[in-house]
């Protein structure tokens, strides 16, 4: 079975029985044979990296979403702490912006910018990022720009996260290059 989508005038192909190569072609042409973007490790955050867990909770949150928002004050501040004391249990924090807020990537993006900085400072970060997400509302943000919200967000996390490098969480989220490069976190979300 070969799957196809048509974009303007360019067309996919994709074979699953054959897996790779994806090819993409215009005007019969294949200008490109590659497999799948995928990231080099898994994806995720652990809380605690407990070496042989005999149970991983794995979550797929939001930071802009109240129900997330709800569900990780339980699991951060109830739920993991007497779970992960006994060193059998870990938590996998998935990041999954919601496509619909704009700014829910660069809540993200922010997150992840923390997590290269200094890993074990991602969950307060989160945390931080929950408890400021009504501040980050689409009606909060809709005059900001890009770069306000961003500096607004490292300070959020700059403030609650004590020690936190919050210049070099805001070097990792600035825009690189010209055009539509993104910033060095864009690949990791």
């Amino acid at each position: 079975m070969v799957v196809s989508w048509l974009f303007a005038s360019w067309a996919v192909a994709f074979s699953p029985s054959s897996t790779f190569p994806l090819q993409i072609s215009r005007g019969g042409l294949t200008t490109l044979n590659a497999g799948p973007p995928v990231p080099p490790k898994p994806v995720g955050i652990y809380m605690h990296g407990v070496s042989k867990p005999t149970l991983v909770i794995e979550t797929y949150l939001d930071f802009c979403c109240p129900f997330s928002r709800k569900m990780f004050d339980c699991l951060y501040g109830d739920v993991m702490p007497p779970l992960m004391a006994a060193g059998q249990v870990d938590w996998l924090f998935q990041c999954v912006p919601q496509p619909w807020h704009p700014q829910s990537s660069y809540m993200h993006e922010v997150a992840l910018a923390v997590k290269l900085v200094d890993e074990s400072k991602f969950m307060p970060a989160a945390s931080a990022l929950f408890a400021a997400q009504s501040q980050f509302y689409d009606t909060a943000t809709a005059d900001k720009t890009r770069n306000q919200i961003y500096d607004n967000l490292v300070a959020v996390v700059a403030a609650a996260v004590p020690g936190l490098d919050s210049e070099a969480v805001r070097s990792l989220v600035a825009l690189k290059g010209t055009g539509n490069d993104g910033n060095r976190v864009t690949q990791v979300i």
